[in-house]
This record gives structure tokens, C-alpha cells and sequence, in this order.
């Protein structure tokens, strides 16, 4: 199974139009619901409404560990930090780090680490080299790469980074860095199952702006090439046996 996990339902009603034999299966218990079906012959999970970084990774963990998941995708929209990323630009993310951790307190612990674990995540190089052939044929090279903070409350300002940022910088980044409030749980999740993880974003608006109608509009468009790239991802892997999370 190839796992899409977005934020909101409207990160993933492109893929709910595709997806064939659809079912919903249950975790935890009856709260939290599982689309499960095939996108042309490969089995497909979408989750979404998972809000904060502490439910998706124990979400994503418990569909991994459910069902024989071989990739880990995060998907939706996501805010910029700086200017460098634009309203409806598509960001494919390199590194995903948690914006609100810090234990440097304890010995060998940078900021953003959780201690025993990475400081960040980084995308699996496979799937984003696949990613990167696709995006060039859909997208014509009109996509950027990025990063992803996330924090666990809905971005609303530069300072809800203030730990971790200082003049125009977060994290040491300079540019194009995005934050959203479950990206990091995602790849946690799949880190420590061992599973291949990779995110790709549209940004909504700028952190210190409002989202207007004519912007929701314009990042509502982009979810569909979003939602072709991926579609077009899950292609390769099902009539090129395409080896991931093996």
C-alpha cells in the first residue's frame, strides 16, 4: 500500500475522485476513518484530518504497521516562512523538521531533535528522484524544492517560530521553507517503521498574511497538479515495478 496522509479533506479530494473499490476501514477504535482502494492496479490509504503532529504519527504509524504500507506520502497545502515561495507555487520537500521541539538542554540534542532521533528528515532519494522526472513532465520544471517545519497549532505568524528562527532565517535555511502541522509527524511515523517518506506541498499564502478567495481559488487549482503528479507517481510503480519500501 502507497499512504497518502493530508491535513484536510480538501488535500485529498483529488485522489478520492480517482481511487477505484473504495472502502472505509476504521483505526483506533471507530475515530478516525482509512479510504482504502486502488489507483490504477496499486493499493492506495488516504488519511486526512489529522491535525497536529502527535495524532499523524500515531496515525500513520498504526496504518503502517496495520497493513503493508511501502510509502509514505504527505500531501496538502502548507504556508511560507519567506518570500522566496509564492501562493500556489508547488514545493517538493528535501527535509521535513519538527518546529517545535526543543531539548538541547540534554547533552547531544540539537534544536528540532527529538533525542535518539534525526534532527531532520530527509525525503528518500528513490522517490525523489521519481518524483523530480514527473514533476519535469507535468509541471515543465514550474516547482521548487524545499523544507517543512511543522508546528502544532495552524501557522499564523513568524512568531509562532520564534525558538527557532532569527531575522530571516529557520533552522540555518534561508529560503524556501514551509510550515504546515503535520508533515513532521508523517515522517517520524515512517522513520521509525523504516518506511520510505517523501512530502509535496502547495503553499496556501505567506504566514503573516490572511487566505483570500481569490488565493483559496488559486491553491484549489494547484491541488489538481498536485494531485496528477502523485497519481502519475503511483503509475510508475504499478506498471514499471517500481521497487520501494523493499
Amino acid at each position: 500500500m502507497i499512504l497518502i496522509v493530508g491535513g484536510t479533506k480538501d488535500d485529498i479530494l483529488f485522489f478520492e475522485t480517482k481511487i477505484r473499490n473504495k472502502k472505509h476501514e476504521t483505526i483506533l477504535g471507530d475515530t478516525y476513518h482509512l479510504l482504502v482502494g486502488n489507483i490504477f492496479d496499486q493499493r492506495v490509504g488516504i488519511l486526512y484530518n489529522v491535525h497536529s503532529s502527535y495524532l499523524t504519527t500515531l496515525l500513520v504509524y498504526e496504518v503502517i504497521k496495520k497493513y503493508h504500507v511501502i510509502l509514505v506520502i504527505n500531501v496538502g497545502y502548507a504556508v511560507s516562512y519567506l518570500d522566496t515561495i509564492k501562493t500556489g507555487d508547488i514545493v517538493l520537500i528535501k527535509q521535513t523538521y519538527f518546529g517545535d521541539v526543543n531539548f538541547t538542554k540534554m547533552q547531544h540534542t540539537l534544536l528540532a531533535q527529538i533525542p535518539s532521533q534525526p534532527q531532520f528528515f530527509a525525503s528518500d532519494g528513490y522517490v525523489t528522484q521519481i518524483f523530480s522526472k514527473v514533476l519535469d513532465t507535468i509541471l515543465k520544471s514550474h516547482y521548487l524544492s524545499g523544507s517543512l517545519v511543522s508546528i502544532n497549532k495552524v501557522p499564523e505568524s513568524k512568531e509562532d517560530l520564534s525558538e527557532i528562527s532569527f531575522e530571516n532565517t529557520v533552522l540555518g535555511r534561508t529560503s524556501n521553507v514551509l510550515v504546515d502541522s503535520e508533515g513532521a509527524g508523517c515522517a517520524l511515523a515512517a522513520h521509525i517503521a523504516n518506511v520510505p517518506f517523501i512530502a509535496i506541498k502547495v503553499c496556501e499564502r505567506n504566514i503573516d498574511d490572511r487566505l483570500s478567495v481569490a488565493n483559496y481559488l488559486k491553491v484549489l487549482d494547484k491541488y489538481a497538479d498536485l494531485g496528477k503528479v502523485v497519481t502519475s507517481l503511483i503509475g510508475e510503480v504499478s506498471r514499471n515495478d517500481v521497487r520501494i519500501g523493499e
